[in-house]
Protein backbone atom coordinates (compact mmCIF):
# COMPACT_ATOMS: atom_id res chain seq x y z
CA UNK A 1 0.00 0.00 0.00
CA UNK A 2 2.81 2.37 0.74
CA UNK A 3 3.43 2.15 -2.99
CA UNK A 4 0.26 2.83 -4.18
CA UNK A 5 0.50 6.30 -1.54
CA UNK A 6 3.62 6.98 -3.30
CA UNK A 7 1.74 7.02 -6.70
CA UNK A 8 -0.76 9.18 -5.56
CA UNK A 9 1.15 11.63 -4.15
CA UNK A 10 3.88 12.20 -7.44
CA UNK A 11 0.77 12.32 -9.28
CA UNK A 12 -1.43 14.77 -7.28
CA UNK A 13 1.92 16.82 -6.85
CA UNK A 14 5.59 16.70 -8.67
CA UNK A 15 4.15 14.83 -11.74
CA UNK A 16 1.00 16.85 -12.23
CA UNK A 17 2.17 18.19 -15.43
CA UNK A 18 2.08 15.15 -16.76
CA UNK A 19 -1.46 15.15 -16.66
CA UNK A 20 -2.66 13.49 -20.33
CA UNK A 21 -0.46 10.37 -19.26
CA UNK A 22 -2.34 10.13 -16.39
CA UNK A 23 -5.77 10.63 -17.68
CA UNK A 24 -5.22 7.55 -20.13
CA UNK A 25 -3.79 5.20 -17.27
CA UNK A 26 -6.72 6.21 -15.39
CA UNK A 27 -9.26 5.35 -18.48
CA UNK A 28 -7.22 2.48 -18.63
CA UNK A 29 -7.33 1.45 -14.80
CA UNK A 30 -11.15 2.20 -14.46
CA UNK A 31 -11.57 -0.34 -17.47
CA UNK A 32 -10.70 -3.28 -15.34
CA UNK A 33 -11.06 -1.91 -11.77
CA UNK A 34 -14.22 -2.61 -11.46
CA UNK A 35 -13.63 -6.67 -12.51
CA UNK A 36 -10.39 -6.29 -9.81
CA UNK A 37 -12.99 -6.59 -6.62
CA UNK A 38 -11.04 -5.28 -3.87
CA UNK A 39 -11.55 -2.09 -1.97
CA UNK A 40 -9.16 1.02 -1.25
CA UNK A 41 -8.55 3.24 1.53
CA UNK A 42 -9.29 7.06 0.67
CA UNK A 43 -9.20 9.78 3.33
CA UNK A 44 -11.60 12.67 2.56
CA UNK A 45 -9.69 16.01 4.34
CA UNK A 46 -8.93 14.87 7.54
CA UNK A 47 -11.51 12.18 7.77
CA UNK A 48 -10.95 8.58 7.34
CA UNK A 49 -9.89 6.43 6.24
CA UNK A 50 -13.07 4.83 4.30
CA UNK A 51 -13.38 2.15 2.33
CA UNK A 52 -14.00 2.85 -1.37
CA UNK A 53 -14.52 1.06 -4.17
CA UNK A 54 -10.94 0.06 -6.17
CA UNK A 55 -12.13 2.57 -9.24
CA UNK A 56 -11.18 5.30 -6.79
CA UNK A 57 -7.74 3.60 -5.89
CA UNK A 58 -5.61 7.25 -7.37
CA UNK A 59 -8.13 9.23 -6.65
CA UNK A 60 -6.85 12.04 -3.76
CA UNK A 61 -9.49 13.53 -1.60
CA UNK A 62 -6.95 14.40 1.36
CA UNK A 63 -7.31 18.28 0.46
CA UNK A 64 -11.21 18.18 0.60
CA UNK A 65 -12.45 20.76 2.35
CA UNK A 66 -10.27 23.40 0.70
CA UNK A 67 -11.00 25.51 -2.19
CA UNK A 68 -14.73 25.77 -3.43
CA UNK A 69 -15.84 22.99 -0.43
CA UNK A 70 -14.39 25.14 2.47
CA UNK A 71 -17.64 25.09 3.98
CA UNK A 72 -17.22 21.75 4.69
CA UNK A 73 -15.41 21.72 8.26
CA UNK A 74 -18.37 24.10 9.08
CA UNK A 75 -21.00 21.79 8.32
CA UNK A 76 -19.22 18.73 10.06
CA UNK A 77 -18.98 20.90 13.17
CA UNK A 78 -23.22 21.61 13.15
CA UNK A 79 -23.91 18.06 12.79
CA UNK A 80 -23.91 17.54 16.03
CA UNK A 81 -27.32 18.65 17.38
CA UNK A 82 -29.22 17.31 13.81
CA UNK A 83 -31.46 14.99 13.79
CA UNK A 84 -31.64 14.28 9.96
CA UNK A 85 -29.12 15.41 7.59
CA UNK A 86 -30.04 15.55 3.91
CA UNK A 87 -27.37 15.21 1.13
CA UNK A 88 -28.90 15.96 -2.31
CA UNK A 89 -26.50 15.51 -4.91
CA UNK A 90 -24.37 12.91 -2.84
CA UNK A 91 -22.29 11.88 -5.70
CA UNK A 92 -20.39 8.78 -3.89
CA UNK A 93 -20.32 9.86 -0.58
CA UNK A 94 -17.62 12.76 -0.12
CA UNK A 95 -19.96 14.30 2.21
CA UNK A 96 -22.06 11.57 3.72
CA UNK A 97 -19.13 9.65 4.70
CA UNK A 98 -17.86 11.96 7.08
CA UNK A 99 -21.12 13.54 8.21
CA UNK A 100 -21.81 10.21 9.41
CA UNK A 101 -19.14 10.52 12.08
CA UNK A 102 -20.35 13.94 13.26
CA UNK A 103 -24.20 13.65 13.63
CA UNK A 104 -25.77 12.81 16.71
CA UNK A 105 -26.18 8.90 17.38
CA UNK A 106 -29.77 8.62 17.22
CA UNK A 107 -29.38 11.23 13.51
CA UNK A 108 -29.58 9.42 9.90
CA UNK A 109 -28.13 10.77 6.82
CA UNK A 110 -30.63 10.74 3.78
CA UNK A 111 -28.91 10.90 0.58
CA UNK A 112 -30.09 11.60 -3.01
CA UNK A 113 -27.48 10.84 -5.97
CA UNK A 114 -29.45 10.96 -9.42
CA UNK A 115 -26.61 9.95 -11.47
CA UNK A 116 -26.73 6.16 -11.38
CA UNK A 117 -23.13 5.13 -11.86
CA UNK A 118 -22.55 7.35 -8.75
CA UNK A 119 -24.95 6.24 -6.84
CA UNK A 120 -23.68 2.70 -7.40
CA UNK A 121 -20.79 3.88 -5.57
CA UNK A 122 -22.63 5.67 -3.51
CA UNK A 123 -24.56 2.47 -2.03
CA UNK A 124 -21.55 0.48 -2.05
CA UNK A 125 -19.61 2.61 -0.30
CA UNK A 126 -22.03 3.57 2.86
CA UNK A 127 -22.27 -0.48 3.10
CA UNK A 128 -18.56 -1.38 3.10
CA UNK A 129 -17.67 1.91 6.17
CA UNK A 130 -21.21 0.77 8.01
Amino acid sequence: MKFINFLKRIRHQRLRKLAPIWILFGKIYRTFAPKLNFKCEQYIGNYGPFRFDAEFLFTNYSNFGEGYNKGFEHLLRNLKSVDTFFDVGAHIGLISLPAALHIKKSGRIVAFEPSGKNFMHLKNHVKNNN
